[in-house]
């Protein structure tokens, strides 16, 4: 069946990003009034001249009823013709011309009520429409959906969407207003608020498939990295054939240079380009088709210099020092990053040690069984408090509590790192717990309670991953 709309409406059409093949294939030659769902343009007009008063407003409210079918029909149609960034002008493009003058038309019904009704339903037909797809998105608000061919006008062509400055204090957009690639828009108009939500939450579902498309090719460079190379190899003029690595972002001033992911390849001598993605990609393969060599020697310099270079080849090699050096500074910050965890993990598993050794009863008794004397109890990997104001996380924390013949509770010991944690003196002292432990003082009632609970979910998990599976007849 063709993807076009029947004369008497209620047009099939193939969901975007399924059957564009076989919609192609299956495009027949039709005459432009097939396309349409049936407003008769050229009758319309004709109201005009009528001197029925009566007859003209019926006239007019027939055609603005028929208004919200016909450009939601026209607005999908054209959509569909569409796929990835450009027309497919083999088998498409005729459609979407056709499509595209009907809608043109209908934007100019020569009466101006009908006018404005035609472009407020032209403007919300074409927001639902529109594939979440960044592009096409910022070509519906203020781009052509064809490069300098398209003749349908978009949101702010049409007056339905209008540029405008962020306010000194306005932290996020009215909800008539729309970020978008930096800049933000009001819309206008009688759906402008149901437009503003319908964009938003197709802008938020392009930029995550976008950032999954990112990961997914970022992930395919850096897997091609030779094993155990690094930046150190890299200064230490080691050879290799394939080298990925994450650029980060830098902002200097209110300027930021892009970063994204890069592949590639040196000799010990010279480093060149293979491949990109991200941000910065288009300006990476460019220098890497000008076939731009950067010396490994000055990976080492502070600034790059270059006398008697011309000014592209410079500016290329400048760019490729920069998202190196960059780059190697943030891998050296990231391992400074893991060190310093990985010596603060060892200090904890060395207190939590310490004070095992003074533990009398295993933590399981004196939950469960409230049995007297000293246990330790452990809450990876953070536990967070709030004294007044102030929120403040402490990660690892262990600590020993001790229990009387009096079934009375205190806490008994606990690193000095973790001595916020625990500021109340009184935590110190004997205190009836209550059944749940209530009647102690913040936090250690709080985490008493918590350690019961993760140790009864571990003790279910463990039963039903170890229990044997029943043998069916």
């Amino acid at each position: 069946m063709s993807t076009k709309a029947s004369a008497k409406g209620g047009g099939a059409f193939q969901p975007l990003r399924k059957g564009l093949e076989k919609a192609a294939a299956n495009l027949k030659e039709q005459k432009v009034k097939d396309v349409r769902t049936g407003l008769n343009l050229p009758e319309f007009r004709k109201v005009e001249r009528t001197d029925d008063i009566n007859e003209k407003e019926t006239a007019i409210r027939n055609w603005i009823s028929g208004l919200p079918k016909e450009m939601d029909e026209l607005t999908k149609q054209l959509m569909s013709c569409l796929d990835g960034d450009e027309v497919h002008f083999d088998t498409h493009a005729k459609e979407f011309e056709e499509v595209e003058k009907i809608i043109a038309d209908l934007l100019n019904p020569g009466i101006a009520s009908a006018r404005e009704a035609a472009i407020n339903e032209y403007a919300l037909a074409l927001a639902t429409n529109v594939p979440a797809k960044k592009w096409l998105i910022n070509a519906v608000i203020n781009g052509r959906l064809r490069q300098d061919k398209s003749a349908l006008p978009c949101l702010v062509g049409i007056g339905m969407a209008a540029k405008v400055e962020k306010g000194p204090d306005q932290k996020d957009p009215s909800d008539t207003q729309i970020f978008l690639n930096g800049d933000l828009y009001e819309m206008l108009g009688k759906y402008a608020r149901r437009i503003v939500g319908i964009l938003r939450q197709k802008i938020s579902v392009a930029k995550e498939d976008a950032h999954d498309y990112y990961i997914e090719r970022s992930n395919k460079l850096l897997n091609q990295t030779d094993k155990d190379y690094g930046f150190e190899a890299l200064n230490a003029k080691k050879p290799c054939e394939k080298f990925g690595f994450n650029v980060p972002e830098r902002k200097v001033g209110a300027a930021t240079f892009a970063g994204g992911t890069l592949l590639v390849q040196s000799d010990g001598q010279n480093i060149r380009i293979l491949d990109a993605v991200g941000r910065f990609s288009r300006r990476m393969l460019e220098i890497r088709d000008r076939n731009v060599h950067l010396q490994v020697r000055s990976l080492s310099w502070e600034r790059f210099t270059g006398h008697g270079l011309n000014e592209t080849l410079f500016n290329d090699l400048r760019i490729f020092w920069d998202v190196i050096t960059r780059s190697m500074m943030k891998a050296e910050e990231v391992d400074k990053r893991l060190q310093e965890k990985e010596k603060f993990r060892n200090q904890c598993d060395e207190e939590r040690n310490t004070l095992a050794k003074k533990a009398t009863v295993g933590a399981n008794e004196w939950l469960f069984e409230k049995v007297v004397g000293v246990a330790l109890i452990y809450l990876p990997p953070f536990w967070e408090v709030t004294h007044g104001k102030v929120e403040k996380k402490f990660f690892y924390p262990c600590f020993l509590v001790e229990r009387n013949t009096e079934n009375k509770v205190k806490l008994a010991e606990f690193p000095e790192r973790l001595k916020d944690l625990f500021p109340n003196p009184k935590l110190s002292e004997f205190t009836d717990p209550g059944d749940t432990n209530q009647n102690l003082a913040y936090p250690l009632g709080s985490m008493l309670r918590t350690a019961y609970g993760v140790t009864v979910r571990t003790q279910k998990r463990n039963a039903s991953t170890s229990a044997p599976a029943e043998k069916s007849e």
